[in-house]
């Protein structure tokens, strides 16, 4: 069991201003001090402001059919130190003890001097609209986020006696665009139906690292294969051995194998192409329904069950098409013929040619979920110190309704390698995903 303290201090003040229902002006600033950071630098501030602005209010227009309409505008700046204990180079227990002697080492890592706190600068632009007598809702947002001063760890040469440095580096900016849909369908007296529909997309470009540094790796696994961050790219490529192509992007073959790339290189990435959901909303006198579904399209991750499995023989891909018996014929452009390659190999030899490759594992990580189904039944009390009473049942992550065809593994594409950035595109081995399924009470006083 480790022990670990630090000091954190804090002052936050805000100030809020309307003028006539239409003109919102908030305005918020903090600053903290904090023991995890040098001496010069404990204090660091970080304000922020938003602005509002009800129109609707201002033309008189909510007795049309626009009810309600509203623009912001906001930027804000947030401030964060880091762990305990990283500023000095400390020796460290090893275990276990030798002949009941404890034993202690010197790190591998060296301190950072000057560590500054690491800051995001986010500026959004929105607008919330509401038609029908609010029976209809659209709100749209757009958003610019840049952090800097990001603290990391990066890896320095073996020959100065350490392995990696903290530091302050890099500047990675993410702009994206997030739309809600809310409606109610339908509405009568003894039934409802309304939904909520989410829809957003986000992009995050690495801007600069380190001075001299070309490249921070966020996860690593076999082939060999990075996740990583490098100026000027999306965050999140995935690197590694890909296939050759020609011009045309036909594969390339030769003997009936493809052709590995001599270096690493891109080979997916990471970040998904939009991310959405649908939320229905049912009532029937007294009873509550709930369905939930929600989607990730888009984005790759490497998985070294796909890769592995294929490499032992043991997933379906390895005997589709009674290919144990005629062999394995890539489809690809033979290099040496310039004709559609024709060589069949034995595919205890064409699947074992994936080691040292990353292409094969690489997947479109999209999915469609079920996500939840949740039943409810209303019970009023009256006269009683309890109110109501709502009973139902529950259902989370029921089914993966849809995975796209790259995924003939059939793992759940969200399962993650670990947590944080540290984890992101790799999948390995995972456990089969949780149904869970239960009973609920709410009381009302």
């Amino acid at each position: 069991m480790y022990l670990t303290e630090y000091e954190s201090n804090s002052v936050f003040g805000s100030l809020n201003i309307g003028f006539k229902n239409q003109l919102f002006l908030d305005l918020t600033a903090r600053n903290d001090w904090s023991s995890t950071l040098p001496a010069d630098n404990w204090s660091f501030f970080y304000p922020s402001a938003s602005l509002g602005w009800i129109f609707t209010e201002t033309f008189g227009l909510s007795a049309g059919p626009l009810s309600y309409g509203k623009l912001r505008a906001s930027y804000a700046i947030v401030g964060s130190d880091t762990n305990p204990y990283q500023l000095y180079t400390t020796f460290g227990s090893v275990t276990p003890a030798y002949n009941g002697i404890s034993m202690f080492d010197y790190p591998s890592r060296i301190a950072p001097e000057n560590l500054q706190p690491e800051k995001t600068a986010s500026m959004e632009f929105g607008a919330e609209l509401k038609f029908f007598n609010n029976r209809l809702g659209l709100d749209v947002s757009y958003y610019d986020m840049t952090t800097t001063n990001q603290i990391m760890t990066v890896n320095v040469s073996t020959s100065s006696g350490f392995l990696t440095k903290a530091i302050n580096a890099g500047e990675i900016q993410t702009k994206g665009v997030e739309i809600a849909l809310n409606g109610e369908i339908v509405k009568t007296q003894d039934f409802s139906w309304s939904a909520i529909v989410n829809w957003s997309r986000s992009r995050t470009v690495v801007n600069e690292l380190a001075e001299g540094v070309t490249s921070y790796v966020l996860n690593s696994s076999w082939s060999p294969t990075t996740i990583e961050a490098r100026p000027g790219e999306p965050f999140g490529q995935i690197y590694g051995i890909a296939y050759e192509r020609d011009e045309n992007g036909n594969l390339l073959t030769e003997e009936g194998y493809y052709i590995g790339t001599a270096a690493p290189v891109v080979c997916g990435n990471t970040q998904a192409d939009w991310i959405g959901s649908l939320n229905n909303l049912f009532r029937y006198k007294k009873f509550t329904a709930n369905i939930l579904v929600d989607t990730k399209w888009g984005g790759d991750i490497y998985t070294i069950t796909k890769w592995f499995g294929d490499y032992s023989g043991i997933t379906e891909r390895t005997v589709q098409n009674n290919l144990r018996e005629t062999g394995v014929i890539a489809e690809g452009i033979d290099v040496n013929t310039g004709q559609p390659n024709t060589i069949a190999v034995d595919p205890e030899y064409w699947f074992g040619d994936y080691w040292g490759k990353t292409e094969p594992g690489v997947i479109d990580a999209t999915y469609i979920k079920l996500r939840e189904i949740s039943i409810g039944y209303d019970i009023k009390l009256k006269g009683a110190f309890i109110q109501s009473l709502n009973v139902g049942i529950y259902g989370r992550n029921l089914a993966l309704l849809y995975r796209d065809p790259s995924n003939d593994i059939r793992i759940d594409p969200e399962t993650g390698y670990g947590t944080g950035t540290a984890a992101i595109g790799i999948e390995q081995y995972q456990l089969p995903p949780v149904r869970t399924t239960g009973f609920k009470l709410r009381v009302d006083f």
